[in-house]
């Protein structure tokens, strides 16, 4: 019994000792590859591009994509990466934040060695999938 109490504690010693590895710094986009659509079970091959997104060590994020820059929080869990919008402002009025439901511009990244790809539904139709690739530079 004290043997097995003895494994219990070191397993669960060395797993606590674990190191989330960092996903903060400058990530560019990047187009996805046919692997990649075809892990995210995508029904189009459409990606977003010239957008950029930083990821800051205080937890907060600046992501520039599609005419809009976004700013707010973001969490890990697991191999997830959340970016959780505060705030909102098309690139051609930076004054005014956007007044509508500001959760439409939040992200779930899976996370990968260098690059971050997260799946979403267009904004015009809400059916077409569109994959994000970030890398990190």
């Amino acid at each position: 019994m004290k043997l097995l109490f003895i494994y219990i504690f070191l397993i669960l010693l060395i797993f606590s000792c674990k190191s989330e590895k960092s996903v903060t710094g400058l990530y560019k986009n990047s187009k996805p590859t046919i692997k990649e659509y075809a892990f995210f079970e995508t029904n189009s091959k459409y990606s977003v591009t010239n957008s950029t997104l930083a990821i800051n060590k205080d937890s907060s994020f600046i992501l520039k994509s599609c005419g809009m820059i976004s700013y707010g929080k973001w969490s890990v869990n697991s191999n997830n990466l959340s970016l959780n919008t505060t705030k909102a402002f098309s690139l051609s009025d930076t004054i005014q934040p956007i007044k509508n439901n500001v959760k439409d511009f939040n992200y779930n990244f899976k996370i990968f060695k260098n690059s971050l790809i997260a799946k979403r539904k267009l904004f015009e139709d809400n059916k077409t999938d569109v994959l994000n690739k970030f890398v990190l530079q």
